[in-house]
């Protein structure tokens, strides 16, 4: 009798050790997701929500040149951002690789050209 409670022992830690050893997310590494306003198109600060994979990570201040980062498994995912305030931009989705141990970069480039605050007037027509 003691033999077998001796073997039921050894046989529940040889599974508790296996099961703790089957992970899938720390056997792909994690890396870094960073969102970068650009500084150089961008001149505005506004709240931005950040999506990777079609998740919001919640609303960000961005200001150009700002960096937010994520902690995200290494591979291929799908980055956007949407302004919440002011223009109300939309960024584009774009895949970002993000190495295992390493950074991969989402660019948020605001529109180089400004829209005229009112249209313009027609010429007047036979001048």
């Amino acid at each position: 009798m003691r033999w077998c409670v001796m073997a039921l022992c050894a046989c529940i830690l040889m599974v508790a050790n296996g099961c703790k050893s089957t992970s899938t997310s720390s056997d792909v590494g994690q890396g870094q997701l960073v969102f970068q306003k650009d500084s150089a198109t961008c001149a505005d600060t506004v709240n931005t929500e950040l999506y990777v994979d079609a998740v919001s990570l919640g609303q960000y201040t961005m200001r150009p040149g700002s960096i937010v980062g994520f902690t995200e498994p290494a591979g291929t995912h799908i980055a956007n951002a949407t302004e919440r305030a002011g223009v109300l931009r939309q960024f584009p989705s774009q895949p970002v690789t993000v190495p295992a141990f390493g950074s991969g970069y989402y660019a948020m480039k605001c529109s180089s050209k400004t829209p005229p605050a009112t249209p313009p007037s027609p010429s007047p027509a036979g001048r």
